[in-house]
């Protein structure tokens, strides 16, 4: 039977003891394809010790610039959307405190519901960011690959 690393999955010798390419121990796993989806508890484990990020820190992140805890998470696109969405709520958020002059009524009204989505908005991309990186842990939990 064929064995093969259980870190970077390069075709080993049946009597190797160290996987020639990556250097990680061989513990006597095979498998009979060169199939990536491969479930081995031990890879995955030092796989997630190497590869996992923080929820904490996503949410700080996330704090500091908005979408910059989907960014940390791998997900560049998706937080340059929300970092792009953001700055144009800001916009839309002091439009009506310079030209309508905030004295109008139907400004202060505008501002605060854009205020009010703004927040909320902010709120929701920290939630995202948190589970984004959770999901990304598990997946290299699971599988030992990041899942993007």
């Amino acid at each position: 039977m064929d064995m093969y690393c259980s870190g970077c999955g390069e075709s080993l010798d049946n009597n190797a003891s160290f996987c020639h390419v990556c250097g990680r121990k061989v513990h006597g796993e095979s498998r009979n394809d060169n199939t990536t989806n491969v479930n081995y508890n031990v890879s995955n484990e030092s796989a997630y010790l190497a590869f996992h990020k923080s929820e904490g820190i996503a949410v700080l992140l996330g704090l500091v610039i908005t979408g910059g805890g989907q960014m940390y998470a791998g997900r560049i696109g998706r937080g340059i959307a929300m970092f792009l969405f953001s700055i144009f709520s800001w916009v839309l958020l002091l439009i009506p405190f310079f030209v309508l002059n905030s004295s109008v009524g139907g400004g202060i009204l505008l501002l605060a519901v854009i205020g009010v989505f703004l927040f909320i908005f902010v709120i929701w991309t920290l939630y995202d960011a948190h589970e984004l990186v959770k999901r990304y842990n598990n997946e290299i939990l699971r599988t030992g690959r990041p899942p993007w």
